[in-house]
This record gives C-alpha cells, structure tokens and sequence, in this order.
C-alpha cells in the first residue's frame, strides 16, 4: 500500500522501469549556485521490487528521461527516496555508498523507507530517524479513522517534510 501511495506523489514516470526497480519523480527545477552555475534539482522516488540494489541504472534511467523533458544543468542535486520491503538502516548503508552519493553528474541523498511498517531511515543514529518513524506509524494507523482526503494530504505534508 504505502509504495502505491508514494507513486502518487511522485507524477512522472523514468523511462526504462524494470522488474526489479521503478523510478519516478517530482517535477525537476533549475537553480543558481553562489557562482551562478545552474543546478538541477529533482526529489525522485526509486521503488525496489527485489533485494537487489541497480541505483546505477536508476540513475541512468532517471537522467535519460529528465533529458527528455528539458534542459538539465551539468550538475543534478537528487534527492531519493528509496522504498522497499527490506528498507532501513542496513539498506541505507548499502544504497549511501559513496559511489552512488557523488555519481556524475549527480550528487544524491537518501531517505530510505521500508514498505511494510513505514520505518524511515536517514542514516544509522540519526536524530531524524525516531520521530519519522513515528510519524509515520501514527499516520498509518490512522489510515481507516481519517477521510481519504485528508489522509492523504497529511501523508503528502509528511513525505515532502523528508526531503527538507
């Protein structure tokens, strides 16, 4: 369920979805540094259907299909939310590589979060990590209580708050 809701959130689909991975992404913006280059910016949502980890190809797949939309600066500041059924901070550490944080021409951060429970992740002790998770618990058990509208403008509110 909470993979389903989080593709909602994230409209454009990347070109070459497989099997294992599905990537999808909010509308990407351009921005000036402090030395007036320009910076892509783009919050994008990697759904892992296997236990294998392609963040490669998913990169590729997500920088092909901004390419195909418009203009993407030489450097993408990317922002990933990594959802899978195994997620947490084991995930985190496989995924935060450092080959994958710093892949031309992206520069990337995680949030990882495990569809099952809705457990979130920004890494192993952060301080975030408790009060999303809790959040998000709370959010889910509240899922029949609550108008489907409003439930999901909280969810929205709450996602949107994991990239900031």
């Amino acid at each position: 369920m909470l993979a389903f809701l989080l593709k909602e959130l994230f409209p454009y689909g990347a070109q070459g979805d497989s099997s294992e991975y599905e990537v999808r992404y909010q509308s990407p913006s351009l921005a000036r540094t402090l030395f007036r280059r320009q910076r892509t910016r783009v919050n994008a949502l990697l759904v892992m259907k296997t236990s294998e980890i392609h963040f490669q190809r998913a990169c590729a797949d997500l920088l092909s299909s901004l390419r195909s939309i418009g203009p993407v600066a030489e450097t993408v500041d990317c922002s990933w939310l990594v959802c899978s059924d195994r997620g947490g901070i084991y995930l985190y550490e496989a995924i935060a590589t450092k080959e994958n944080a710093r892949s031309i021409p992206f520069r990337n951060g995680f949030v990882i979060i495990n569809s099952g429970d809705g457990t979130v992740s920004f890494g192993p002790g952060h301080e975030k990590n408790g009060r999303f998770s809790r959040r998000m618990a709370d959010l889910l058990d509240s899922y029949r209580s609550l108008p489907l509208g409003e439930w999901k403008r909280e969810f929205a509110m709450l996602v949107q708050e994991l990239f900031q």
